[in-house]
């Protein structure tokens, strides 16, 4: 193999491992659990310029872990990962099967796979 040949070898090694760390990084960000947040923009007028500061909501965020028996649709929705349809379906699923007894009965719901609840196990209790 010449000294060409082993350059674009060691360029399509690199690549491959910046691609590969690149996947490894989404998919971590992608499990880690974060809270939804809603915001407010504010202005502030100095001698000169403007400046517009974002800040977090005035809203209180619910307190964790949630109890699966008597949170609202709402506030499973402050919970990454948890829109309104899923927050919607744990809250009638209760309504329709009586109070959870353990977090694990949201596998009983379409789309709620064990991973899914192990990542909610943080934010929920019976």
């Amino acid at each position: 193999m010449d000294k060409e040949e082993s350059k674009i070898q060691s360029k399509i090694l690199i690549g491959t491992g910046l691609i590969i760390l690149g996947v490894i990084i989404v998919m971590i960000a992608l499990r880690t659990p974060r809270i939804a947040v809603n915001t407010e923009t504010v202005s502030a007028t100095a001698a000169t310029e403007t400046t517009t500061v974002t800040t977090e909501s005035t809203a209180p965020l619910p307190d964790y872990p949630l109890d699966l028996n008597t949170a609202t649709a709402e506030d499973f929705m402050t919970i990454d990962g948890v829109g309104e349809h899923k927050a919607k379906l744990i809250v009638a699923y209760r309504e329709q099967n009586g109070e959870y007894t353990d977090i694990y009965q949201l596998t009983n719901i379409k789309g709620f796979t064990p991973e899914f609840v192990d990542s909610l196990k943080p934010y929920i209790t019976v």
